[in-house]
């Protein structure tokens, strides 16, 4: 029963002072609010038998007048400590995600003040604050069908990375909204068909002399691609054109620049082409090459052998470094 009301904390915290999160030096209790409800237990069962020292009330997840949101707006929380625009209400969700404060009121609370704040939220902090319950583990379907709301037919204004970040989101939900991941494809295609139209980088006009600059670039792109791509198989949404697409783009990134690919990365393009059965050759010659540096664990790399089998792909590198690695284990074992 107090365990149950620990978690029923409204926003308006000024009166409150029975429930406390560790303090460290940045405020954050992540050695002791763990994922795990054995130390979650023990940090509230401290609190409860009156052992509060080094303990600050979780009202201290709120700015006070002295703190600065992220963005350096001028706005600032009152002394009453409510939340009454929208870069407070980010504030305070990025120091719950770094504090890792697992409180589900905290965040149904959040969700009801980003109801009443809507009409101020850019289509970046919505989302920023999706992308902040997905990393807090928080499963919020209201808010899911916020974003939907407002963002819809706002996509035009969001980058790449936003995109990928917006449908990973989504597919980790298991929230598959038809229109929204469409809307999502012809975007991207439609960036990717003007961009090759103009013959200029999707990231402006300017050439990127800086070598590594312009690694950092490419790898922060083909992040991006691989999480699009990811989600719309996890949500088994098909789209041969927008697949196709990025193909084209994930082949000339590979090309141009020396980077190492991780290892995850190159399993997940091959399961998302898999997923519908979508052979792309020249992509998957391109990812082969990666195959021969890649540290693959030896149950994706069999996965990915499968995959290739079942897509009626033959490529002598990977034949080769199927034959080596997993050949090599069956030995082992």
């Amino acid at each position: 029963m107090l365990r149950r009301a620990l978690l029923c904390l409204p926003l308006n915290l000024a009166e409150y002072h029975g429930v406390f999160i560790t303090h460290c030096r940045s405020m954050c209790p992540v050695a002791t609010l763990s994922r795990s409800s054995h130390s979650l237990r023990n940090s509230f069962r401290a609190c409860i038998n009156g052992n509060n020292t080094g303990w600050v009330p979780l009202e201290e997840l709120y700015p006070t007048e002295s703190d600065e949101t992220q963005d350096h707006s001028s706005a600032y929380v009152t002394n009453e400590r409510r939340i009454n625009t929208v870069n407070q209400l980010m504030y305070v969700a990025r120091k719950g995600l770094r504090c890792q404060v697992f409180d589900c009121h905290l965040w149904h609370e959040l969700y009801d003040r980003s109801l009443d704040l809507a009409p101020e939220f850019t289509p970046r902090q919505w989302v920023e604050l999706l992308h902040i319950y997905k990393r807090i583990k928080m499963r919020h379907t209201g808010l899911l069908d916020l974003v939907t709301r407002e963002l819809l037919y706002r996509l035009d204004s969001l980058q790449l990375e936003d995109l990928s970040k917006l449908a990973l989101c989504f597919g980790w939900h298991g929230y598959c909204h038809r229109d929204m991941f469409s809307r999502i494809a012809d975007v991207v295609i439609t960036r990717l068909t003007r961009t090759r139209m103009e013959e200029v980088p999707e990231e402006g006009s300017n050439e990127v002399t800086d070598e590594s600059e312009s690694t950092n670039i490419a790898m922060s792109k083909i992040t991006s691609y691989t999480h699009l791509l990811g989600a719309f198989a996890k949500c088994d949404h098909g789209h041969k054109e927008l697949f196709e697409a990025v193909a084209v783009e994930l082949i000339q990134l590979l090309k141009s620049k020396e980077m190492l690919i991780p290892p995850g990365f190159l399993a997940k393009v091959f399961a998302s082409y898999a997923r519908f059965g979508y052979r792309h050759v020249p992509l998957f010659d391109a990812l082969s090459k990666e195959m021969l540096t890649a540290k693959i664990p030896i149950e994706q790399l069999s996965r990915i052998e499968h995959m290739v089998k079942s897509l009626d792909y033959n490529n002598e590198i990977l034949n080769t470094v199927f034959a080596y690695r997993l050949g090599n284990s069956v030995q082992a074992g």
